[in-house]
């Protein structure tokens, strides 16, 4: 059912990877990750889904978000509870 669907860590790292292509991902800043797939998606109004990961002992919260750039890749901001961006660890899935 995934295109593609990745965890990476707050270096931009992937961790791992699943679906019908294959992907890459770079952190360009502080909070901001760039996901590129291996091949364009069949339609340019294709579906994420993202979440980032927190700990236990955080006492905040984070909150991820998703821009489409084009039908080859899109960018993924992660951010506190008090809107600075942050770098961490994040999840996102593509609708095949």
């Amino acid at each position: 059912p995934f295109w593609v669907a990745g965890t990476f860590s707050s270096d931009g790292v992937m961790l791992t990877s699943h679906g019908r292509v294959g992907c890459t991902v770079i952190r360009q800043s502080t909070g901001i990750y760039f996901i590129e797939f291996d091949h364009p998606h069949p339609s340019p109004s294709y579906v994420v889904i993202c979440c980032t990961h927190t700990g236990r002992s955080w006492s905040g919260f984070g909150t991820s978000g998703f821009e489409r750039n084009n039908s080859s890749s899109f960018w993924i901001v992660l951010r506190n509870s008090s809107s600075a961006k942050l770098n961490g660890e994040g999840t996102f899935m593509v609708l095949a």
